[in-house]
């Protein structure tokens, strides 16, 4: 897996081993964060009638003004990736020097790192399942 193209080290030269390493898995991290029953979700919301699914239409603010209203699916294709981002954020801090050098060259990430950051990303929805259990209680 790795970024289109060799890096110029000029450009990468501000951006940091884990931004480069999100960047090579961003297109898989992308895909994990819509799920296939997602369509499901979306074929409901499109009916538009239905309230159980999601609340759409237009929402009031403050100061009179109008908002479009999130989507149950844009909500829940948000967290999981926002699990994906920290897990790959974790995950690159453990690569080596090695590792962050062929990073910074090529673009290209180890052979392990994505299922890594799969399996961290499955660890912190766990963990937060948990809290969230533990904070009802």
């Amino acid at each position: 897996m790795s970024v289109e193209g060799p890096l110029d080290p000029f450009v990468t030269a501000d951006v940091t081993d884990a931004q480069l390493a999100f960047l090579a898995v961003r297109p898989m991290l992308i895909r994990r964060s819509r799920p296939w029953w997602l369509a499901l979700f979306r074929i409901l919301e499109a009916g538009g009638n239905s309230t159980y699914v999601s609340d759409r239409g237009m929402a009031k603010v403050p100061n009179g003004g109008v908002m479009a209203k999130r989507s149950i699916t844009s909500e829940i294709r948000g967290d999981r990736m926002a699990d994906l981002v920290v897990a790959c954020d974790i995950v690159a801090e453990s690569l080596t020097a090695d590792e962050r050098t062929v990073l910074r060259l090529t673009g290209a990430v180890p052979e392990g790192f994505l299922p890594a950051v799969l399996a961290e990303a499955e660890t912190l929805k766990a963990e937060r399942r948990r809290n969230r259990r533990a904070g009802a209680t």
